[in-house]
């Protein structure tokens, strides 16, 4: 998600007032310090996560 691409979605989606739509299916563990990277570099975009980013209890 920090790629190019991701970072001009981002980027994008803040200059619009768009906000970005997540799922991760996986579980938001795999991709939590991509998330906070680019929620920390673009704050002005709103972060919505699908599903409740797919939280899983502790077990």
């Amino acid at each position: 998600m920090t790629n190019e691409v991701g970072r001009s979605l981002f980027a994008k989606a803040g200059e619009l007032g768009a906000p970005v739509g997540i799922m991760v299916m996986k579980g938001i563990g795999l991709y939590i310090q991509e998330l906070e990277e680019l929620c920390r570099d673009y704050p002005e975009s709103t972060v919505i996560l699908d599903h409740m980013a797919f939280c899983k209890p502790p077990t």
